[in-house]
């Protein structure tokens, strides 16, 4: 039983760490765990309330951020699709 329990909480800590993170709903948090610093993380989350993000390069659109950290995060991260948007 507890070779069962360490192996549950092996895979839930698994998940968490290699888990990508929605550029559309990110916390502040999150983003900094990715490595981006408290100014670009407001800045991120400022840019979405006014524009959805559509795709991962639109990062580069962001107040302090360059392409080569959204290269150095582009497996980390995605864009989820709007699952209220109509088809």
């Amino acid at each position: 039983m507890k070779i069962f329990k360490f192996f549950i909480a092996m895979a839930c800590i698994i998940n968490f760490v290699f888990a990508d993170v929605d550029l559309n709903t990110a916390s502040k948090k999150e983003l900094m765990d990715l490595g981006f610093n408290k100014n670009q993380a407001l800045n991120i989350i400022k840019y979405r309330k006014a524009h959805k993000f559509k795709n991962i390069n639109e990062l580069t659109n962001v107040k302090g951020i360059k392409f080569s950290q959204v290269e150095k995060v582009k497996d980390k991260i995605l864009v989820a699709k709007d699952k209220n948007k109509k088809k």
